[in-house]
């Protein structure tokens, strides 16, 4: 079966790369781009999350590419100043670049449709991008919330271990960028980028169906400009059963529901560092691919094990991202070799046991309840 996104890819490319409308008379600093793909429930507190925002009205303009078919909702939101894109494809890379195509503002900000944006983002990233015309790409920090909006401060947040060392560094050089360690990436709604940063590598976009963070990360960090880690919370992540981590389960963590995700995930990486290849860029990308190719060998017999070339660049990534915690997955694909489906099954119950070790207050089944309560957790560091 030919997927969709392979099927509109070139249309989408050729209208990606086509001159974007620059610096017009009028034109609004921001373009907030809202993607979703068949989802609804949440995308109207995500777009009025936006028009909370202590900015001017006319500072930014609304983009939502949407997956779905919904007249009411999209009368709503046109209502609530947004403009309502088609996505043909449930490619998100191609659903970004539509968005791009259409945008007109000077920095473009990433929201996915059960986020929300803290009230003072867009203010504290104008004087940022304002204070430095070299900066390329802002990721901030954010905490995460539930269905109903309230915060999960037991919920794992998106620091890694070594980060609290090294999130504040700047990444100004070319060494910089492809020596030091990575920046945090994951959660495409904590993304913000400068238009013509990622301008030309938009037309590539279509051709990754997923991991759109990395997508949006790896462009702005291939260009000459600064990348800039914010440590401030500037944007809510919410957390529920239709949740990207679904890897969390009501036992704790648990294989990925389908193995259609990881072979997206697959493709993707691949193609993002085929985007970026001679690039500052080119290190990061094939670290993210790198993890990739573990997690996937570690999650289901489907995928191969990693072969020499990946245990080296995950062994020379574990010292330069600060990451010596990935020495379990390594030690867990050597014994896959001997024992496929064992090893795997094993590796699922530790990585359980070691999430209710570092958190033990969540209750992973209950967050995904529409009734699931929050609590305050010595845990979190926001």
């Amino acid at each position: 079966m030919v997927h969709a996104h392979l099927i509109w890819a070139p249309a989408i490319a050729l209208l990606a790369s086509l001159p974007l409308i620059r610096d017009r008379a009028g034109a609004p600093y921001f373009s907030i781009i809202v993607y979703t793909w068949q989802r609804t429930e949440f995308i109207e507190q995500a777009v009025r999350s936006v028009l909370a925002q202590s900015v001017s009205r006319t500072d930014y303009e609304i983009i939502v590419v949407r997956g779905y078919s919904n007249a009411p909702l999209d009368a709503l939101l046109t209502g609530m100043g947004a403009h309502i894109l088609s996505s043909p494809t449930s490619s998100q890379g191609a659903a970004l670049a539509l968005g791009v195509a259409a945008a007109q503002g000077q920095v473009l900000v990433f929201l996915e449709d059960d986020d929300e944006l803290e009230p003072t983002k867009l203010a504290t990233l104008r004087a940022e991008f304002d204070e430095d015309p070299d900066l390329a790409l802002v990721r901030n920090a954010n905490r995460c919330i539930d269905a109903a909006g309230r915060p999960l401060l037991d919920w794992p947040n998106n620091y890694w271990p070594a980060l609290p060392l090294t999130a504040t560094e700047e990444r100004r050089t070319p060494g910089a960028k492809s020596e030091a360690p990575s920046l945090p990436i994951h959660n495409l709604s904590s993304i913000s980028v400068r238009r013509d940063a990622v301008a030309p590598y938009v037309s590539y976009w279509s051709a990754s169906p997923s991991a759109a963070d990395s997508l949006v990360y790896l462009s702005a960090l291939g260009s000459p400009g600064v990348a800039r880690f914010d440590e401030r919370v500037l944007t809510r992540r919410r957390v529920h059963a239709s949740t990207s981590l679904e890897n969390f389960s009501a036992e704790g963590i648990g294989p990925p529901r389908s193995l259609e995700r990881l072979r997206r995930l697959d493709v993707s990486h691949r193609q993002q560092l085929a985007m970026v290849r001679g690039t500052p860029a080119e290190t990061t990308a094939r670290w993210l691919e790198v993890i990739h190719r573990f997690e996937a060998a570690m999650s289901a017999s489907e995928f191969p094990s990693p072969d020499r070339r990946d245990y080296l660049d995950m062994l020379r990534g574990m010292v330069r991202e600060r990451q010596l915690f990935r020495a379990w997955i390594v030690g867990f694909s050597l014994l896959r070799r001997i024992a496929p489906e064992r090893a795997i099954r094993t590796w699922w119950r530790f990585n359980r046991e070691s999430y209710r070790r570092v958190a033990p207050g969540i209750n992973y089944g209950g967050i995904f309840l529409p009734g699931s309560q929050s609590r305050t957790s010595p845990h979190s560091p926001h």
